[in-house]
């Protein structure tokens, strides 16, 4: 390896994404952290080139394509729950042990 690429290897972004970040830590689990610490874990010795915590923007339009979204979703886990389940039953049916 080159010496020019080593010293790349130092160095660190970090880039949060803060409403997906909120929703696990503020709301999910009820903490509150403590962004300096966070970073010093994340680098770990490293230099930090940057770090950014970015929020993207909601509008009327986007939040009509995440409930769709969100829709389809719990429509294909139901879907393929019961695709489980058929198939789950269509192999114990046609074993002869009771193990199922």
């Amino acid at each position: 390896m080159t010496e020019r690429h080593t010293l790349g290897a130092d160095r660190t972004a970090i880039f949060i994404d803060g409403w997906n970040f909120a929703k696990a830590t503020y709301e999910g689990l009820g903490i509150r952290v403590d962004f300096k610490r966070l970073l010093a874990t994340l680098c770990a010795g490293r230099s930090l080139l940057r770090a950014t915590y970015y929020i993207g923007e909601w509008t009327d339009e986007s939040y009509a394509l995440m409930a769709t979204l969100r829709r389809a979703r719990v429509v294909d886990a139901a879907r393929h729950r019961r695709t489980r389940r058929r198939a789950s039953a269509s192999a114990c049916s046609s074993r002869a042990s009771s193990a199922c």
